[in-house]
């Protein structure tokens, strides 16, 4: 059964209706079980018969009450009677202009509703839209900035992949972490912290003269630059305060400070002493 026999013998209509034999309606359900576009016809076919069915109850009732009222007329005096006969008169001699637009308004919904299965059939079969037309190649000047990108995209991308290596190294166990003391009291030159090839973790330990602080503010300068602060440092064993540096911070040749401050019982910093210190390459 295809859609072609369907449309023309208004098959859809016949189902719901009831009025195709059983080899029809058996063979036209195993098409609906397959066909979206079946399935909406029979829905509006049924809807369309639902609402004649309501026309049809309202059509019923206004007879059933014009019945009421002509045996209510018999009962009533003669010139009660005319006047009531006159009345119904004029009601059933605009029954048909009723019904004639209530008619148009079915069939108007009804050709709504033929059109828009029309539509759907017609977008079912609509070809497909053609394929785009290819991308012109890019201008020579055009080329040229497209070649730095894609080189800068690279450079970006090689240190991402170094800066997750050394984020792994960091995160994953040390082994062999070298330990570089610092005091307050010095020399009469700087010490100095050794830079080996590649960053490194430093575990820098700043000797305290005294402890007089539950906890201490560590700042570290090059030079004048701020590079970090930081605060919560608790005095280890030894009066020390014990800072994890990866040597990639430092730059070889160059000269740094630690400031040091303990935090009293008000939250206030009070200054301490500094460690100087000078980075040189290993």
């Amino acid at each position: 059964m295809d859609h072609r026999h369907i449309d023309d013998q208004n098959v859809a209509e016949l189902y719901v209706t009831g009025r195709l034999s059983p080899e029809d309606e058996e063979t036209f359900e195993s098409h609906l079980l397959e066909c979206t576009e079946c399935r909406e016809r029979v829905g509006w076919a049924d809807d369309l018969r639902t609402s004649i069915r309501a026309v049809a109850a309202e059509d019923a009732a206004r007879v059933s009450v014009q019945l009421g009222f002509l045996a209510w007329v018999s009962r009533q005096t003669r010139g009660a009677r005319a006047g009531a006969l006159m009345a119904a008169l004029l009601a059933v001699a605009a029954l048909p202009a009723w019904l004639q637009a209530d008619r148009a308004r079915l069939s108007r919904e009804l050709a709504e509703a033929r059109s828009e299965a029309s539509e759907a059939r017609t977008a079912a079969v609509r070809p497909a839209a053609p394929a785009p037309a290819p991308v012109a190649p890019p201008a020579p000047e055009n080329k040229a900035e497209l070649e730095r990108l894609a080189q800068e995209n690279s450079r970006l991308e090689q240190k991402l992949s170094e800066s997750l290596e050394q984020l792994a190294r960091r995160d994953g166990p040390q082994i062999n972490t070298r330990i570089v003391s610092l005091g307050v009291v010095r020399g009469d030159s700087d010490p100095e912290i050794e830079l080996g090839p590649s960053p490194e973790p430093i575990v820098v330990p700043l000797e305290l003269s005294q402890v007089d602080y539950k906890t201490y503010r560590v700042t570290l300068f090059e030079g004048r630059k701020l590079l970090w602060k930081k605060d919560g440092f608790e005095p280890m064993a030894g009066d020390t305060l014990n800072v994890l540096l990866s040597s990639g911070t430092l730059k070889p040749g160059t000269s740094y400070l630690f400031s040091l401050d303990g935090i009293d019982a008000g939250g206030r910093a009070v200054h301490v002493g500094e460690i100087p210190f000078k980075a040189v390459k290993g």
